[in-house]
């Protein structure tokens, strides 16, 4: 079937596929479905939003957890209905990977002119302009390299006195350690109240992918089963990441059409299974910081398990790769602890004597993240 279609004019070849995918758009990780599953984090995500619709008083919230455990969305799924039934409300979001300073967050926000302004100047033109409630939500929050932005949404009253809105923040991280980087000053006026996404189970990412199935998906062209089978290999062999399921089931879906086949099988679904999870792991991989991505590449590299064996290694390629100092080690640890919530190591104790000694067993390969240290060092990104 591959190769005649190879062979035959586009229009031909299009009218010769079995069509299982309806609309792909189902399946992308930036689409927010009618109806997401109700998980108890969503629901507490939505309380909070509904406390600041009803007093308009600020109410912080720190999501956190995984990859793929639904944090953005569940805050995202709210921004239509707030344009459309709330008037004196709106939702905007930054995802603070591209904007890494608190003036290029601010630039997402509010219109800046061509010749440029000075931060402080951003920032007036940002309360003149907004005059509407904002519930603004800042994703990959533990990318930015400063926190003056925080600091100001969190002291609108010092900042601005003239100002008659509020400004709620949700802000959204894998770092469980994140707001332990916090000045005390900043944390006691943002009083950031913590959402902890925990990973789905088999049971919920079979419901997740139902619903997408459903969808996107024509009708009769799979079965529960296939459903059931994707969302138990997801659990089992990408840590419940929601996105390797919806992306291994339209994947799945498309071999089964090119190939010619009617109703998605499992054998499509593990033709496709390890190259998804796979691209999903890369793309983890770029998105850490210097400090935890060093940490894993002296995890990977030096062929020890011992923390501390590690962390001398991390301090040599520290010193080697970067211009920047080692972390000291009680910094050290808490990556450890954002790397083992990431998925990509395992963290547990070893008695020796009286003591106890930290492990560490990496659960990703070393060709990935050798590739992405090239990369870094050859766009000087370190």
């Amino acid at each position: 079937m591959v190769n005649q279609l190879n062979q035959m004019k586009l229009k031909d070849a299009l009218n010769a596929y079995n069509v299982i995918v309806k609309s792909p758009m189902v399946f992308s990780l930036d689409y927010v479905p009618r109806e997401i599953y109700q998980k108890a984090e969503i629901v507490q995500v939505r309380n909070q939003i509904l406390n600041f619709l009803r007093f308009k008083l600020p109410q912080n919230t720190l999501i956190i957890g995984p990859s793929g455990t639904g944090k953005t969305l569940s805050v995202l799924k709210y921004q239509k209905e707030l344009s459309q039934d709330f008037p004196d409300f709106e939702m905007k979001y930054v995802n603070c990977r591209d904007a890494y300073t608190s003036y290029r967050a601010i630039t997402k926000l509010t219109p800046i002119p061509l010749r440029g302004i000075s931060l402080d100047e951003a920032f007036e033109s940002f309360f003149t302009k907004q005059k509407k409630h904002l519930v603004l939500v800042m994703d990959e929050v533990d990318k930015l390299k400063d926190h003056e932005i925080l600091y100001n949404f969190s002291r609108i009253n010092e900042v601005t006195r003239d100002y008659q809105f509020s400004i709620s923040l949700f802000l959204i991280s894998n770092n469980p350690r994140w707001s332990d980087t916090l000045e005390s000053s900043i944390a006691s006026s943002l009083r950031l109240d913590p959402e902890i996404f925990g990973p789905y189970t088999a049971t919920e990412l079979t419901d997740i992918l139902a619903a997408r199935a459903a969808e996107g998906l024509v009708k009769g062209t799979y079965n529960r089963s296939v459903i059931e089978y994707i969302a138990g290999k997801t659990t089992k062999e990408a840590f419940s990441d929601a996105r390797v399921a919806i992306i291994a089931l339209l994947k799945s879906a498309r071999r089964a059409e090119v190939i010619g086949g009617k109703v998605i099988t499992r054998a499509y679904v593990d033709a496709i299974f390890d190259r998804v999870n796979k691209d999903l792991e890369t793309e983890n991989l770029r998105k850490l910081n210097d400090t935890p991505f060093l940490i894993l590449y002296a995890c990977l590299s030096c062929g020890k398990s011992s923390a501390k064996e590690i962390y001398k290694h991390y301090q040599e390629f520290s010193e080697r790769f970067t211009r920047k100092s080692p972390v000291k080690y009680v910094q050290f640890h808490n990556n450890l602890s954002y790397l083992q919530a990431q998925n990509v190591i395992q963290l547990w104790k070893t008695k020796v004597g009286n003591y106890f000694m930290t492990e560490i067993k990496p659960t990703v390969t070393f060709k990935p993240v050798e590739k992405e240290l090239e990369k870094r060092l050859k766009q000087d990104l370190l």
